[in-house]
């Protein structure tokens, strides 16, 4: 198997990177490939107001619909005080992988003390091969989860949406409002979604709705309600 270990909170054009080198290998030597991940991610576990980029169903969403490729989520709580080689050994024992990739700034371990030196260190003794995977750089730039981010917390969508290499989006349900809007002609559909990093703002884009297997454009407003609701901000 052909393990590709990563937090993937946004799956940007560095972790799609991953991907296509772990799926090369996977063809190459004609094994079985997976994503491994963790659910909470540490910063949710660790900062209680902490907003993910893309939620754990979004993230599943992300990687068996756009990559066609399974995803495994860890329970952080349940591993984050294993050693660097503990946590190694709960792998290979959990998935008998033959092939671990990996960026080349990823850490393992209790307080991060797990390197790519570790995997390295201990191929022979748990007989696996690691794959460093460098950093990608766009537009002059690290890309990086952080640095998206900071685009969306700005507004500035189009350039995340070309660090992710993918559209930004988020799941949300339809909820009732007071059909104002289509008592003067302009439909509008309320939908309740987790708090979002993105700044407050009118956006274009497309809503996809899942009984009908349709998409739609669409013009988004993130926020608040300033006419209908003197500004009261919505959930």
């Amino acid at each position: 198997m052909v393990l590709i270990i990563g937090k993937f909170e946004s799956f940007h054009i560095g972790h799609q990177k991953l991907i296509d080198i772990g799926k090369s290998i996977s063809k190459k030597f004609n094994l079985p490939v997976k994503i491994v991940s963790f659910s909470p991610l540490p910063y949710e576990y660790f900062y209680k107001n902490y907003v993910p980029i893309y939620t754990k169903e979004e993230r599943e969403h992300i990687a068996k619909n756009k990559f066609l490729i399974d995803i495994d989520f860890l329970d952080f709580e349940k591993i984050r005080n294993l050693k660097a080689f503990e946590f190694l050994k709960l792998l290979k024992e959990k998935y008998n992988f033959n092939f671990i990739v990996a960026g080349e700034d990823f850490a393992f371990g209790k307080d991060k003390e797990g390197s790519f030196l570790e995997l390295k260190k201990y191929e022979n003794i748990l007989n696996y091969k690691s794959i460093k995977v460098s950093l990608e750089i766009y537009n002059n730039q690290k890309v990086a989860t952080s640095t998206i981010r900071k685009f969306l917390s700005e507004g500035k969508i189009e350039i995340a949406n070309k660090f992710l290499n993918h559209l930004y989006f988020t799941f949300g349900k339809v909820t009732s409002g007071r059909q104002i809007g289509k008592k003067i002609g302009f439909p509008t559909a309320n939908i309740y979604c987790k708090k979002l990093i993105l700044k407050h703002g009118v956006y274009k884009g497309y809503i996809y709705i899942k009984e009908e297997n349709k998409s739609f454009l669409a013009i988004a407003n993130y926020g608040k309600r300033p006419t209908l609701d003197g500004g009261k901000e919505l959930n």
